[in-house]
């Protein structure tokens, strides 16, 4: 398979990229810790993931480093978003959004309900009308 776009939002050190991929070979070329290899694993992210490098890093694929930023307001709960087009004009998306994280060690009673039943029931009227991330969504574009 060719792709001929790669889409990258709030992955790693990336913010915001649109690679546009050349039919025949594209180079990544950079200083260390610039991005090349958000680049790919964001890319096998949506493809799926490579067990065998995967089980030699010792680590899970994604996890909560990946997201640009941190919040504790699930409104403005930080997301990743990939999006891949094939020559043929068919495009993978995969969207992901982190929950907010809060520490739960004092659960104070207040009138009657711990701070975590509150945190529970933002979460679900959150959730109410709203689609689960983290799923992945194929989709083609219509000719």
């Amino acid at each position: 398979m060719k792709l001929k776009s790669v889409l990258i939002e709030n992955f790693r050190p990336i913010e915001k990229i649109q690679l546009p991929l050349h039919p025949q070979l594209t180079v990544l070329v950079g200083e260390n810790g610039t991005g090349k290899t958000s680049i790919l694993d964001a890319i096998s992210m949506v493809l799926g993931e490579i067990p065998s490098y995967f089980k030699l890093q010792k680590r899970r694929f994604f996890d909560d480093n990946d997201f640009r930023q941190q919040s504790t307001h699930i409104e403005s709960a930080p997301y990743v978003r990939v999006q891949l087009e094939n020559m043929a004009g068919l495009t993978w998306h995969y969207e992901s959004q982190q929950l907010p994280y809060k520490s739960w060690k004092n659960e104070a009673q207040l009138n009657g309900l711990t701070e975590l039943h509150k945190y529970l029931e933002q979460m679900i009227f959150w959730f109410r009308g709203k689609s689960f991330c983290g799923a992945k969504t194929f989709t083609s574009k219509a000719v």
